[in-house]
């Protein structure tokens, strides 16, 4: 049996207008996947890809369906109770944090000394351009060097599960390529999920399976 079993996710937008009908994006959506295997998920834009992510990292509340872990739904379980990492399209850094507490932020509760977090800050932060950043605030850094500090927020727990939606969009090629080999090493290392959005096909390069969601379908290609 796989490790993550996804069944019967059905999910519709509200209507924003009264007398209007539901937007139905999801029904009985099913898919299973094994610790540590790395899915490349595509689709046309408007197909739910953000949508489907946002509800395995419970931003969003399914209709029905379950999401099974470890024999666990993961769906009754809050986003913070769920072992998950999630990179979204825009970095989303805190604004009045610096390089360095946004990635600190995301080891709180977990009973962690300073030295100890301080130390996982310096080993994620590795091979990256964000040393001599660590006291920069947001707006002060390029769009690329936002989105190393957001991977590195994201996988600094080593996550069970990473969901990671166009993470590096808008980054020229030599960053995307330097960020997606890190991630892949990171996840590789610490036997992490992954699930990537993208709408660039020469991404899927290196990931073990590829689905494209269409009508609301997941249709296996490799």
């Amino acid at each position: 049996m796989s490790d993550y079993v996804l069944k019967d996710l059905s999910f519709s937008y509200p209507p924003k207008k009264k007398g209007e009908t539901p937007t139905k994006v999801f029904e009985n959506l099913s898919l299973t996947f094994d610790q540590g295997e790395f899915i490349f998920l595509e689709g046309s834009s408007g197909s739910g890809k953000t949508t489907l992510l946002r509800l395995l990292a419970g931003l969003l509340d399914p209709d029905n369906g379950t999401f099974m872990n470890k024999g666990e739904n993961l769906f009754e379980f809050k986003t913070q109770s769920r072992d998950l990492g999630y990179c979204f399209q825009e970095a989303f850094l805190y604004p009045f944090a610096t390089v360095y507490g946004n990635i600190y932020m995301a080891l709180n509760g977990f009973g962690l000394s300073r030295l100890e977090k301080d130390k996982l800050i310096k080993e994620i932060i590795k091979d990256t351009d964000l040393l001599p950043l660590l006291n920069y605030k947001p707006k002060q850094l390029s769009g690329g060097q936002a989105k190393t500090v957001a991977l590195c927020r994201a996988l600094i727990r080593k996550p069970s599960l990473l969901l990671a939606d166009e993470p590096f969009a808008g980054t020229d090629e030599r960053l995307k390529d330097r960020l997606r080999q890190k991630m892949f090493r990171i996840c590789k290392d610490n036997h992490t999920s992954v699930i990537y959005v993208s709408h660039d096909i020469k991404e899927s390069l290196g990931f073990d399976s590829r689905y494209r969601l269409e009508d609301g379908n997941l249709i296996k290609i490799i």
